[in-house]
């Protein structure tokens, strides 16, 4: 696939051009008051926050010649002149002379409450995974003659934005003095690593997602420039999420964009490849417009039009060759082409496992997706230990995609779903019988992967699946509209797969996990945390067909789009796990009794918002329930007749340290015995198991 794309301002989305345009106008006469300001200090006062576009846009002036920002000035300051906006009346409106920021005032209108939830996200250092952009040649095909030397000494710089619209400006990179006509230098030949931007790929789920780089090139320094850029950025997110808050319909809800970006940790599940496109064709837009009219202003600030490219990863563990892509630079009568290297670094244990057991036998299989992107499988019998061996289901996907799983034992079988590469849900199923064979397939036999319909997911995230009687599977989606989707298959579809069928009635981030259980016989339940922060159900009775979506609790503590752990220990039970925004451990549940309860909090632990809740019943009066911990390690609490029916805990399981957020799978294959599986930061799978007195660690693979 193309990778690389350069955007031009006519790329964005025209429902988007409004926004884009408020914050050109904002930028602009934001200028217009500054260089005010440059002229007549006394009179045309600065905002008194620092972190205003009039500061950033002072700081780039500061890097501009002072006879060459006087001449600006003195234009600013005829009878007149106003800058080129879109919104002549919007801008009269702007009081020029107040204390208070022309942004402000400008968005002023858009008064929508972002809750930022601070996590542990280190955005602008390398971490386990990264896509590198390296600047490796650099061809002058005319210079410029702008530099008093004769020869031209040529900075780059950038701004990164990442698919979740978090801007970072990179440092100044030198890229050497001398630069005359036809000169030519390859670095990486030299083995000089030019390094432009890194984008640190560990945090957030959802693929693809496209990484923007907005590239300014000077024959002196651009710092300034890169600066008020990376401004810019800043405010075209901040923007989109509110226009998208305003918005009808829109699944970009205000706490959804809290965790947006900053906010969005390892653990995080909004999908990428929409924000940050959209804030990186903003800033095209935008710098369209300012840099024309800068130009007019200073006919000699020796900048060349940044240039915005975008570089898309379409999954976790795609290899793209290194591929590089060249940029052009025209202006000052002179040309430079500047070739851009993309390099991908896939680190280790980003896998996420599954484990189910087989029905009413022991024996149980752990799934998950290996570095090479694919479907591997572990069986064993009782107690886990690394005596086994891996196995290969024929499947692909993005090496941080969940595997789900959903048991048709009534017949032997068991039913494996998965996002695909393509976005696409696909579909295989085992014999789980040593006996038994099914369709001409034998115990251990995997069919081959099949397509279910045509549907378009996020890949990366989950597949949702329950079964709610024999040979009927009904699986859950969150499309990349927001909506919830469903298919089914069994013998009212003739066994073949019918759907998608959209479950209206509530908004989603896309690629949201959803959970779904079958509590009785033809019942379906299920759950997804909607953009208000509530826990929202829908139910199915093939009585009386689909519910109204609706929340049982007012709690609205939870991220848009972390998954709600649900499961049904007995016939007409429900019960419901989950971390708040504040690190704690929450449950709710249901019976027909006394309907629902909660959320109630489950002691005290320390818990990043939003880690997924694992739990194993070993019987159906016990719960066991884990999460990793802040800390790295596993922890556990329990409630059932050993507890008196209430919740203890929370207990360390070993000290083994895992990365913060990882998922744990949990079973129990029988009475008094509960396995526990997490991808270690090695990348192997880490398995441990409880015998009735003691927790035991083993490394399978």
């Amino acid at each position: 696939m193309e990778n690389f794309r350069t955007i031009a301002s006519e790329d964005l989305d025209p429902k988007f051009v409004s926004v884009a345009d408020k914050i050109s106008d904002a930028v602009i006469s934001a200028s217009y008051r500054t260089l005010l300001n440059c002229e007549n200090p006394s009179q045309y006062q600065m905002p008194a926050s620092d972190d205003s576009f009039e500061h950033a846009i002072k700081n780039y002036l500061n890097t501009i010649p002072a006879a060459e920002l006087k001449a600006g000035m003195q234009k600013v300051a005829q009878p007149g002149f106003i800058p080129k906006v879109s919104d002549e009346s919007l801008f009269r409106s702007i009081d020029l002379q107040s204390t208070h920021s022309v942004v402000n005032q400008i968005f002023n209108e858009f008064d929508t409450e972002l809750r930022p939830l601070s996590l542990h996200v280190d955005f602008d250092n390398k971490g386990n995974s990264n896509l590198t952009m390296n600047v490796n040649q650099l061809y002058c095909a005319e210079e410029t003659g702008l530099t008093s030397s004769g020869s031209d000494h040529v900075y780059m710089q950038a701004v990164r934005i990442d698919a979740f619209g978090n801007a970072r400006q990179s440092p100044l990179l030198d890229l050497e003095g001398g630069w005359d006509n036809k000169n030519l230098v390859n670095w990486k030949n030299r083995g000089d690593v030019k390094n432009l931007v890194n984008f640190n790929l560990d945090y957030g789920k959802g693929w693809p997602r496209k990484c923007t780089v907005i590239v300014a090139m000077s024959v002196r320094s651009s710092e300034g420039l890169i600066k008020l850029i990376d401004k810019i950025a800043e405010k075209a997110k901040e923007e989109i999420i509110k226009y998208a808050a305003a918005t009808a319909g829109a699944f970009l809800g205000a706490k959804a964009g809290a965790i947006l970006g900053s906010t969005l940790g390892p653990i995080g599940t909004v999908a990428g490849a929409i924000v940050g496109a959209v804030v990186g064709a903003i800033v095209a837009y935008v710098f369209d417009k300012l840099y024309a009219w800068f130009k007019d202003l200073f006919s000699g600030t020796k900048l060349f039009k940044p240039i915005t490219i975008e570089y898309t990863i379409p999954y976790s563990g795609y290899q793209n060759g290194n591929t590089g892509h060249i940029l052009t630079w025209t202006g000052h009568h002179g040309q430079y082409e500047a070739q851009i290297e993309a390099v991908l670094e896939w680190g280790i244990g980003r896998g996420v496992p599954t484990a189910i057991k087989h029905g009413k036998f022991t024996n149980s299989t752990v799934y998950k997706v290996n570095d090479q992107n694919k479907i591997g499988f572990y069986w064993n019998s009782g107690k886990w230990g690394n005596s086994g061996k891996w196995g290969d289901t024929k499947g692909m996907a993005s090496v941080d995609s969940p595997v789900s799983t959903v048991g048709n034992f009534d017949n032997g079988e068991l039913n494996i779903l998965v996002i695909g590469l393509d976005g696409r849900v696909w579909h295989t199923s085992v014999v789980t019988e040593l006996t038994k064979k099914i369709d001409g397939f034998s115990f251990g036999e995997y069919r081959d992967w099949q397509p279910v319909l045509n549907g378009q997911f996020v890949i990366g995230t989950k597949v949702a699946g329950a079964s709610r009687g024999e040979n009927l599977i009904d699986i859950f989606c969150v499309g990349t509209d927001g909506q919830i989707w469903t298919a089914a298959k069994g013998p009212q579809t003739n066994d073949v797969w019918a759907g998608w069928w959209s479950l209206g009635g509530i908004d989603a981030i896309p690629g949201s996990p959803l959970s779904a259980i079958s509590r009785s016989a033809g019942i379906l339940d299920i759950f997804v945390t909607g953009l208000d922060g509530k826990v929202h159900t829908i139910s199915y009775d093939p009585a009386a067909s689909w519910t109204d979506w609706f929340h049982f609790s007012d709690y609205d503590q939870f991220i848009p789009g972390i998954e709600i752990t649900a499961i049904s220990r007995k016939e007409n039970y429900i019960d419901l796990f989950a971390i708040d925004s504040s690190g704690n451990a929450y449950t709710a549940t249901w019976n027909p009794s006394e309907g629902w309860q909660g959320w109630i909090k489950i002691l005290s632990g320390e818990f990043t918002p939003g880690t997924t809740v694992s739990v194993a019943c070993r019987t159906p009066e016990h719960l066991d329930v884990f999460a990793v911990g802040m800390d790295g390690r596993v922890w556990t609490a329990s409630k059932g007749p050993q507890t008196n029916n209430d919740w203890a805990g929370w207990w360390p399981i070993g000290d083994l340290v895992f990365e913060e957020g990882s998922t744990i799978a949990a079973i129990s294959p029988f009475h008094d015995m509960i396995n526990i599986f997490v991808t270690g930061k090695d990348g192997n799978t880490y398995a441990s198991t409880f015998d009735g007195e003691k927790w035991e660690w083993s490394n399978i693979g």
